[in-house]
């Protein structure tokens, strides 16, 4: 299917269709995002998919199609479209966010940490949204798409959540991923931010056997591998 088409394709897909649920949840406000992740090999990612259900709650698995809107400012526009398909206490359905990041901040202690604001938004709006962009770009949205199973649980008395993800449209970069993540209010002792870091890689490298350079983000991999996106 041709990149032009897929905006169209995506106002006509069975995820919109009249009757299709949609799950609104209350809008965030912003807070930090603490966060590593590491590539995996498929069979890292089966014996994950069978270990993580017996340390910590399967919190539910689901279909991700995020557009990220290329910028050349130190922050990061998106919208997701995640269709839960097996939850843990709530309904099956769409859920549709806005997203604002800002950048990884730099240096060695941070390069993980980011600030992060999210909004539930309805399907008319994140369509309209998408092509109102294109429209002023003159251009297709960039964007990819994962299947994720997520995890919730603490360790070392801190609250975390692994997703692991199969994600696809990342050119050389598709494939199986593992991210580790807590949520921290913007105000958080520093201290309490290295120590989480500290905790979260120690976490990775018990679970894949060895310590492994964190992998780029998600949308590094998407701006590098898209045709369509240069900021303007």
């Amino acid at each position: 299917m041709s990149p032009h088409a897929i905006p169209f394709a995506l106002a006509a897909h069975p995820w919109l269709k009249a009757g299709e649920i949609e799950l609104q949840e209350e809008t965030g406000d912003a807070h930090r995002e603490v966060e590593i992740g590491v590539e995996l090999t498929e069979r890292e990612y089966r014996f994950l998919r069978k270990l993580l259900p017996r340390i910590l709650t399967f919190s539910g698995a689901s279909r991700i199609a995020d557009f990220v809107f290329p910028t050349g400012k130190k922050i990061t526009r998106r919208i997701r479209f995640e269709l839960v398909q097996k939850p843990i206490g709530a309904g099956k359905g769409l859920k549709c966010v806005r997203t604002t990041k800002s950048h990884p901040i730099k240096g060695k202690k941070g390069k993980h940490i980011r600030r992060e604001t999210e909004r539930s938004v309805t399907s008319d709006y994140a369509v309209t949204f998408i092509l109102a962009k294109i429209e002023k770009l003159g251009r297709p949205i960039p964007w990819y798409s994962k299947k994720r199973h997520s995890y919730k649980g603490f360790y070392k008395g801190i609250p975390i959540t692994i997703a692991l993800d199969q994600a696809v449209g990342l050119g050389k970069y598709s494939g199986f991923y593992m991210e580790i993540e807590t949520i921290m209010p913007l105000g958080e002792n520093q201290k309490r931010v290295r120590r989480a870091l500290r905790v979260m890689n120690k976490l990775a490298r018990s679970l894949v056997g060895e310590k492994r350079p964190a992998k780029i983000s998600y949308r590094r991999m998407l701006m590098r591998t898209s045709p369509h996106a240069k900021a303007r």
